[in-house]
């Protein structure tokens, strides 16, 4: 029993750590270093007018000369006809990443940051986030989510059509709008993957459908205030 005890203990004390330990998101769609990717790279689900779904932007990236990484930001590119983006954010903080820090990235979850307020153009979002200047910066090889965004359906096309969620077009090394930096500020050569979102028609049918119902309800309230 005695020699039980030790045994008991360590099972315990490993449990209390496996519960402390943070539970990090993992990427449904993985990409080898060093990269930038959207997921899910393919939105078809319920299109209609009015829908709304999140995206999620994620990083990988090898180890480069000065070991760390010290910054990050995209530009995501959007159909602005079709889509409008409706808000963004870090994925830190429950129920993004559980076990990470609300108010900054999964992927700089113990690094101190400024977090920058995101910024919604025309036809764009853009979102970043720098080392805070105290501690050391995000270590790397290593991988995380970065940010969240959420669009909304505006419009339907005449006939299914594929858009565009692109941040590949802000990555032009050495100046881009989407990119990552080393520890001495330069950039760090990615591979910047885009999403695709399926819009479909809204059929003719359920137009008529919608119009019919409207004109019902109008007429039946008229009648209602006419009988008072």
């Amino acid at each position: 029993m005695k020699a039980a005890i030790p045994l008991i203990f360590t099972a315990v004390l490993l449990s209390g750590l496996l519960l402390l330990t943070p539970a990090y998101a993992q990427p449904s769609e993985p990409h080898p270093a060093n990269a930038m990717w959207i997921e899910p790279s393919t939105i078809s689900n319920d299109m209609s007018i009015g829908t709304r779904f999140n995206v999620t932007v994620w990083i990988n990236l090898t180890s480069n000369p000065t070991g760390v990484c010290g910054g990050w930001q995209f530009k995501m590119y959007y159909n602005s006809t079709y889509l409008n983006a409706t808000r963004a954010g870090y994925t830190g903080g429950t129920p993004y990443a559980p076990g990470t820090t609300p108010g900054r990235s999964e992927f700089f979850n113990n690094v101190s940051t400024i977090p920058l307020t995101p910024y919604f153009g025309p036809d764009y979002v853009q979102v970043g986030e720098s080392w805070g200047g105290i501690g050391d910066m995000r270590h790397v090889p290593g991988y995380g989510s970065l940010a969240w965004v959420e669009f909304e359906v505006i419009d339907s096309p005449d006939g299914t059509i594929e858009v565009q969620l692109d941040i590949s077009s802000g990555h032009h090394p050495p100046t881009s709008d989407t990119y990552a930096l080393d520890g001495d500020g330069n950039e760090i050569q990615l591979n910047a993957v885009d999403s695709t979102v399926i819009i479909p028609e809204f059929p003719n049918a359920i137009l008529l459908f919608l119009l019919i119902c409207c004109s019902t309800i109008a007429i039946l309230t008229t009648k209602r205030k006419q009988k008072h």
